[in-house]
C-alpha cells in the first residue's frame, strides 16, 4: 500500500547554532540558530549553515 507511484521529494535547511560558543542563553541561542537558517535559505536553500557573528 506504500507505493502508490506517487513521487515525494524532501529538502531541508538547517541553521545551528551552539551553547555557550554562539550565545549565552536559550533565547540568543535560538536566534543565532534562525539567523543562519535565513542566511542558508537566501544562498539558495538546501543545506546546512553554521552561525557565524558578524
Amino acid at each position: 500500500m506504500l507505493d502508490q507511484g506517487i513521487e515525494v521529494r524532501l529538502r531541508a535547511s538547517f541553521g545551528i547554532a551552539t551553547f555557550p560558543h554562539h550565545a549565552e542563553d536559550l533565547n540568543s541561542l535560538i536566534a543565532a540558530a534562525d539567523h543562519a537558517l535565513f542566511a542558508i535559505k537566501e544562498a539558495g536553500k538546501d543545506a546546512v549553515g553554521q552561525f557565524t557573528k558578524g
